[in-house]
């Protein structure tokens, strides 16, 4: 997770950003770094990243990137397509290792180009507004004003272990809550 300034550039470049977009983007992290904050961002996609797909962590980084906003100074949905563009390289290299063409990683790409693109268009910045629309551990539907379709997967990437065991554990973590099982542990 520790691509360089030109590296988030070239992706950004290969899927077309606008360069207005690029650049907001660019400096926002600029900024971050110059201000000794931009491994909080770093550390918030580590995160996300580590818990491999458990959508309660990147929900929770997405909140508390939020909060970040005032004491970081940079627009809230700036700091989440950065935290974002932190992990793409990784998902490039879990896509490989999935065997899946590196295609997909790129429409994938292109697909955060058009979540930004939207975010500029209603919110005046090159960022991302749009969480997540399922929480997968308590299996809700979450729309907003600007939900227009929503495109269900199937976790074919998962072992069929981890897909059963979400099966069964969402209506706990759906009365109980997503950390239920962890205050049993305790």
């Amino acid at each position: 997770m520790k691509e360089t300034r030109e590296q988030m550039k070239r992706l950004m470049e290969k899927i077309q950003m606008p360069e207005e977009g690029i650049a907001q983007l660019l400096e926002a992290r600029k900024e971050l770094e110059e201000a000794d904050h931009w491994d909080v961002i770093v550390q918030t996609a580590e995160q996300v990243m580590a818990a491999d797909g458990e959508l309660s962590v990147l929900t929770q980084a997405l909140a508390d990137t939020e909060s970040r906003e005032e004491a970081l100074g940079v627009n809230r949905y700036l700091l989440d397509a950065l935290m974002l563009w932190c992990c793409w390289e990784e998902v490039k290299v879990r896509y490989e290792k999935q065997g899946l063409p590196v295609e997909i990683y790129y429409k994938s790409l292109e697909d955060m180009k058009w979540k930004m693109l939207e975010c500029y268009e209603i919110h005046g910045v090159y960022g991302n507004f749009v969480g997540h629309w399922y929480d997968d551990p308590t299996g809700k539907l979450n729309k907003t004003e600007n939900t227009v379709s929503i495109h269900w997967y199937s976790k074919s990437w998962m072992d069929k272990k981890t897909i059963l065991r979400s099966k069964i554990t969402k209506p706990f973590h759906r009365i109980l809550g997503v950390d239920c099982f962890k205050r049993l542990k305790k």
